[in-house]
């Protein structure tokens, strides 16, 4: 949630009303949010336990300041922050000092300094190091994650820009775009040229994207000049190990490629929108036998150049990102009638740069060159869209084919200048952005937070939207009490009870949309970070799992509660509400679709009276045949209610 604050008459004592984030680590930037504050940064005094904070920048209600390097001895992990100004100092605040890795879900945790000019990263798949390519140094910084700090820079071609760990974890490849080649870096810890590049590979011209395949024996090179994709053979019991084996002709100037997750196709950003070219080398035509391994299959029309490309981990969906800005969602199931062509658009309207997702394929995580941020996204409908597949247009023309899906922004999170690559370690964890314009990298910790800590998440968050004058003082004291009395119940370990508290948070957070006292993108971010507590807090064997439902006293309203779990694997628990208000019963449809609005299974197709009901679906159609892992939709119907929520299945 950004901060934007108002300003006003100076009262005569400056008071702090929160501070956000309310812990972090040394060297990470806070904001403290009050009043009596003043303009100049240079007439506020920060101190940190007595400890003096830099000012960056100040206004009568905000001061941005970073959390003092005079803490590192510090015992005692709470502190008392306070500010003075013209000789008058404020109440103390309590703040924590974290370790490294702090506990808040979608919040940069550190920033390393790399070198010159950061333009990507990749994390080893235990999670501990990271690479981040430094173009102007012609190097790769190493960063321990668990102490955010730089313990080796490993030199390596002219102008390198991305960089690929291979699935073993035992090699690092990165290309060269001035020297027209490829790098190895050797990672295995006990070798004698551990940290040191083993070997250069003379690829096409003006390297940008790498990729290697699951099975690590392959390593795709996307080259911009030259227009074609190198394939170089990494198996280690191949006579041609460490060799240029091959060159795809795209006819376009390439810069980033990704592989499916079963090592099937590859996916070439550049100039021609989008390239797909088959890699399985037992792959041939149906209608003459002939092999189609390392050949281009397909081609999307995008309307204009495309930046970057990641594969969700089930396979099905392909994000890019484009020179005008926008998101593509593309679909890349191969069986799937609509094959090749874009199933949703989202106009960002900033530069998007590089984009990941999550290993649970929940969440998209994108930069934003202009920005300086990161933006996190969820799969959900498009607004006004039905399951059912509604076909849209874009600007040029071209059809965006079953334009049900799309991305919901759900968190911004300030890094770096000029951020461009990012990666996500393989346990979701944590997340790494190389920002480009003062060559730093930045770690986000995008762990699930514990409950109690999240739902005091959520205070700040209230907290700050009053003093930022977005919400009275009234209604935040009563979001505020429904929420502690949440954290009570966790203490008292009665999470059924905190659920329904939470519950109740959500309809005040709902009425206050409908009544126009917040914005819907408020609301909605805050419903989200609710909900989000709830998920954790459900117990999956409940028969009324509820993740939206609130319960007690509050009327029934029509509802739909998220899926537990999610994702799943057997099976899954479904919550509705039908409402108090149809007191005859209503007719109430349950069906799932899947990611391209064909119908695959109705759960629930008859006359319901009011109350809560649950459904469980085991990831089979309505004929009763296994579907394959991926992303549907749940979506209910009732009289003139409907909803939709998104469901993944993994095998």
């Amino acid at each position: 949630m950004t901060s934007n604050f108002t300003t006003g008459a100076a009262p005569s004592k400056p008071s702090i009303v929160t501070i956000e984030p309310p812990k972090a680590i040394i060297g990470v930037e806070v904001v403290i949010a009050g009043e009596g504050f003043d303009p100049s940064p240079a007439n506020n005094v920060v101190l940190f336990n007595n400890v003096s904070a830099p000012v960056i920048a100040a206004s009568l209600t905000a001061i941005t300041t970073k959390v003092p390097q005079g803490l590192l001895n510090l015992t005692n992990p709470l502190c008392t922050v306070t500010v003075t100004v013209n000789g008058v100092t404020s109440n103390g605040y309590p703040f924590e000092v974290l370790p490294m890795v702090a506990d808040r879900t979608n919040v940069a945790v550190a920033g390393v300094d790399a070198d010159e000019e950061s333009k990507d990263a990749d994390i080893t798949p235990d999670g501990g190091i990271a690479y981040v390519t430094n173009t102007g140094a012609d190097n790769v910084s190493v960063i321990d994650l668990n102490t955010a700090s730089v313990i080796g820079t490993v030199a390596v071609g002219d102008a390198p820009l991305k960089i690929a760990i291979n699935p073993a974890g035992t090699r690092a490849y990165v290309t060269n775009y001035g020297s027209n080649t490829l790098s190895i870096i050797d990672l295995v810890k006990n070798s004698s040229t551990y940290n040191k590049v083993i070997k250069d590979i003379p690829v096409g011209l003006n390297p940008i994207g790498v990729a290697v395949t699951p099975d690590g024996k392959r390593v795709y090179v996307a080259n911009y000049t030259s227009k074609d994709v190198t394939v170089i053979d990494t198996d280690p019991k191949s006579g041609t190990f460490d060799q240029a084996v091959g060159n795809i002709d795209t006819d376009a100037e390439n810069r980033d490629i990704d592989v499916s997750p079963d090592g099937g196709l590859a996916f070439v950003t550049g100039t021609a929108g989008l390239t797909i070219i088959n890699i399985d080398p037992n792959a041939t035509d149906p209608a003459t036998g002939e092999s189609l391994y390392n050949t281009a299959v397909a081609g999307v029309d995008t309307d204009t150049e495309t930046r970057d490309v990641e594969v969700t981990p089930d396979g099905g969906i392909a994000i890019v990102t484009t020179m005008s800005g926008d998101i593509l969602l593309i679909d890349v199931y191969p069986k799937s009638p609509s094959f090749g062509q874009a199933v949703g658009q989202v106009d960002t309207e900033g530069e998007s740069r590089d984009v990941d997702v999550s290993p649970d394929g929940m969440f998209v995580y994108i930069t934003d060159y202009d920005r300086n941020t990161v933006s996190v996204y969820e799969f959900a409908y498009a607004a006004g869209a039905s399951p059912m597949g509604v076909t849209g247009q874009r600007a040029s023309g071209n059809p965006v084919v079953a334009a049900d899906i799309s991305l919901k922004l759900v968190a911004t999170i300030q890094v770096g200048p000029a951020p461009e690559g990012i990666v996500i370690d393989a346990a979701g964890q944590r997340a790494v952005v190389a920002n480009s314009g003062d060559g730093t990298a930045t770690i986000i910790d995008i762990s699930t937070a514990e409950p109690v800590d999240a739902v005091q998440d959520l205070i700040t968050d209230v907290r700050l939207l009053e003093a930022q004058g977005k919400l009275s003082k009234g209604h935040a004291t009563s979001l505020i009490a429904k929420l502690n009395a949440a954290n009570k119940q966790l203490l008292k370990n009665k999470p059924h009870v905190a659920v329904n508290q939470l519950g109740a948070f959500i309809n005040e957070v709902k009425a206050l949309m409908s009544g126009g006292v917040i914005s819907r993108e408020i609301g909605d971010a805050l419903i989200y970070a609710a909900n989000r507590v709830i998920a954790l807090l459900t117990d999956p064997n409940q028969k009324l799992a509820d993740a939206n439902l609130a319960k007690g006293d509050e009327q029934v309203e029509f509802d739909l509660a998220q899926n537990y779990p999610n994702p799943f694997n057997p099976q899954t628990t479904i919550s509705f509400n039908i409402s108090e208000r149809a007191q005859e019963g209503i007719h109430v449809r349950l069906m799932v679709y899947n990611v391209v609005g064909q119908l695959v299974a109705t759960l629930v197709d008859e006359v319901k009276m009011p109350g809560r009901y649950t459904a469980r679906w085991d990831g089979t159609s309505s004929s009763g045949a296994k579907l394959p892992s991926g992303i549907y939709f749940c979506h209910i119907t009732a009289g003139g209610f409907t909803k939709v929520n998104k469901m993944i299945l993994t095998k």
